[in-house]
């Protein structure tokens, strides 16, 4: 008799596609997954403990703040040409948190806002990460060739 593992459900998983190639931002989106799949694992219990909810949604909105601003700091030394449609989002996105928050500390952990948290903390960055952060994952990696392949072109003794 065969013993089989029993696999958590994961709102969103890593992939090897989603990988930018810089490492703090790589690293950046693999803790916010994880913190997605806590999250969706208490919203997916009968009854989601209040005090843990707080604590994911307080964890995601520092540290997607802190991953905004380490994006866009990269997104403005490359000259990427969609800074200001990601910045844009950036900031509809905290946003729309700020007023998940205020609506969560006025109305608790109701159904309706189970599936707000749900839509706008998971949907939404899991969607931005393999969307929006697509287009800037091509720009960065066509961005580094080209200045690896300048550097590698470059005569050394040229320097002199």
């Amino acid at each position: 008799m065969s013993e089989e593992k029993k696999e958590e459900k994961q709102c969103a998983k890593w992939e090897p596609y989603m990988e930018m190639g810089h490492p703090e931002i790589d690293a950046q989106h693999k803790t916010l997954i994880n913190e997605i799949n806590k999250l969706c694992k208490e919203l997916g219990n009968k009854e989601p403990d209040a005090e843990k909810l707080k604590a994911h949604i307080k964890f995601l909105l520092g540290y997607a703040a802190k991953h905004f601003a380490t994006e866009e700091k990269v997104m403005q030394e490359i000259r990427y040409p969609g800074y200001l449609n990601h910045y844009n989002m950036h900031r509809w996105f905290e946003k729309q948190v700020r007023n998940l928050v205020n609506d969560y500390v006025k109305f608790g952990p109701t159904h309706t806002m189970v599936v707000r948290i749900h839509h706008l903390l998971v949907d939404w960055l899991v969607s931005h990460i393999c969307g929006t952060d697509g287009d800037l994952r091509t720009y960065y990696k066509a961005y580094m060739k080209s200045t690896m392949d300048s550097m590698a072109g470059e005569d050394p003794s040229s320097e002199v």
